[in-house]
C-alpha cells in the first residue's frame, strides 16, 4: 500500500519534470523564434550584387530574391521547429 509521502514524492518529481522539460521548450521556441526574426530583418538590410544577366527585369530581381530568401528561411525554421519539439519530449 502506498503512503501520502510516496505519493507526494512522486507528483512533485512530474511536477518537477514537466516544469524543467517546460522550460527548455519554451526556451529553445524563443530562441529560434529570435534566430528567425534576426535573420530576416538582415536579409532586409542586405544589398543584393549585381544579378546575372536574365531576362528577368532588374527592378523586380532584388524583391524576387529577397522573397525566396525570405521563404527559405522561413522553411528552414519551420523543419527547425519541427525537429525541436519531438527532440525535447524523447
Amino acid at each position: 500500500m502506498l503512503n501520502l509521502n510516496t505519493i507526494s514524492y512522486s507528483l512533485l518529481y512530474l511536477i518537477l519534470i514537466l516544469f524543467v522539460f517546460g522550460g527548455i521548450l519554451t526556451w529553445g521556441l524563443l530562441k529560434i523564434n529570435k534566430t528567425k526574426r534576426v535573420r530576416i530583418k538582415d536579409l532586409s538590410k542586405r544589398d543584393i550584387t549585381e544579378p546575372i544577366e536574365t531576362s528577368l527585369n532588374e527592378d523586380n530581381f532584388d524583391k524576387i530574391s529577397k522573397k525566396r530568401a525570405k521563404s527559405s528561411i522561413e522553411a528552414r525554421f519551420i523543419f527547425l521547429r519541427r525537429f525541436f519539439i519531438p527532440i525535447v519530449l524523447i
